[in-house]
């Protein structure tokens, strides 16, 4: 959504519109992430190449018996 909200505004030549989209997109995605303790995936492919380490994936907690 975030590429394309920004297309429709930057084909309306809403520039300001278009790189604020751009901007909060990627801030929500960020925000989503941190809430589920991963890592996006621009931030995993730059510590990668920087030799980080980095959670991809949640691992599962325990499950609760009944």
């Amino acid at each position: 959504m975030t590429f394309i909200v920004s297309l429709v505004f930057a084909w309306q030549a809403k520039w300001d519109w278009a790189i604020g989209a751009f901007v909060l997109g990627y801030v929500l995605q960020f925000v989503g992430h941190a809430i589920e303790g991963n890592d996006a995936g621009e931030t995993i492919l730059v510590k990668k190449a920087l030799g980080m380490p980095y959670v991809a994936v949640i691992p599962r907690t325990k499950q609760i018996e009944k």
